[in-house]
């Protein structure tokens, strides 16, 4: 029988009280595992659970928010080799899970987290520190850390749109530096991105293109000031909508494998929804298909 590490973030999602563990649990063991569960006791507890443990089992499945996967793959890194890992998206926006194909269900996620289709995937490394799928700073980068986990457990995506809007008289561009292959380009941007997803902020098909996961490369995003509120409000109707794409004129986007970004002071960074610090200069770089997730069909 092969043996699965179960790892849930019992604090995860809108109204998530885990009632139907139990019927989890059953659909794991009835497709041939034996299990063992364990719920998450403080922040980082995911990962380092998986350090102390995760070796000794031939599936590791997550179940939590961006964050939880974020902390998930941190220690799966640090493995001297990666089981496969299955992921359960009960968060309140889980945007990387819009990159595996799950179904809509619970139930119907455990089947696909316990017998998936096996997939390569690359991570992001932010001063050394990885990350699942982005790296952000600037306008609302920081909404998802800063509102209380009470409210977002209670509103779920609406408590993001608040505190967002909360923030639409105070954005102010910074001063960036960007370089990368070579290039140097610099300017006032209001926010800025560097992604492995199709998703960011419950925001589907941005950053835009069609982004891979395991092509060993990482998406850049920087959006520039709009020079009125008239535009900052078509800028997003359109995002929220799906009509951006590379060549909308507030945008700059490009891959590559390795970017530094600078600042003339210090920016707040987010990683993958979690607080990622004050940093003036982030050298960023990708480490090409560091673990393995399973998918729907």
């Amino acid at each position: 029988m092969q043996t699965m590490l179960f790892i849930y973030n019992r604090h995860a999602g809108k109204d998530r009280n885990w009632m139907g563990l139990s019927d989890v649990l059953n659909v794991f063991t009835e497709m041939g595992y034996l299990v063992t569960a364990y719920p998450t006791q403080a922040p980082g507890d995911a990962g380092e659970a998986i350090t102390r443990w995760g070796s000794s089992y031939d599936r590791i499945v997550i179940a939590g928010g961006d964050g939880t996967l974020n902390d998930a793959v941190s220690g799966i890194l640090r493995l001297p080799s990666t089981p496969p890992m299955g992921y359960l998206p009960v968060g309140s926006t889980n945007d990387f899970s819009k990159n595996l194909s799950l179904p809509s269900t619970l139930l119907e996620q455990a089947a696909v987290a316990a017998e998936g289709v096996p997939r390569s995937c690359d991570v992001g490394r932010f001063n050394g520190r990885p990350f699942v799928y982005v790296a952000a700073f600037g306008a609302f980068a920081d909404v998802s850390f800063r509102t209380p986990q009470r409210t977002k457990n209670l509103f779920g995506y609406t408590a993001y749109l608040l505190e967002s809007i909360k923030r639409l008289p105070s954005i102010k561009p910074f001063d960036i530096t960007v370089e990368y292959d070579g290039e140097t380009i610099s300017g006032p941007y209001i926010y800025g991105m560097v992604s492995n997803t199709r998703s960011v902020g419950g925001i589907s098909h941005f950053p835009p293109g069609n982004p891979e996961l395991d092509d060993g490369l990482l998406e850049v995003t920087l959006i520039s000031p709009p020079k009125d509120l008239l535009e900052f409000e078509h800028f997003g109707r359109n995002l929220l909508l799906g009509n951006i794409d590379e060549n909308y004129p507030l945008l700059h986007t490009f891959s590559t494998k390795q970017v530094r970004i600078c600042a003339e002071t210090e920016l707040t960074w987010t990683l993958d929804g979690e607080n990622g610090g004050l940093h003036q200069c982030a050298e960023i770089e990708v480490a090409s298909q560091a673990f393995t997730i399973v998918h729907g069909a």
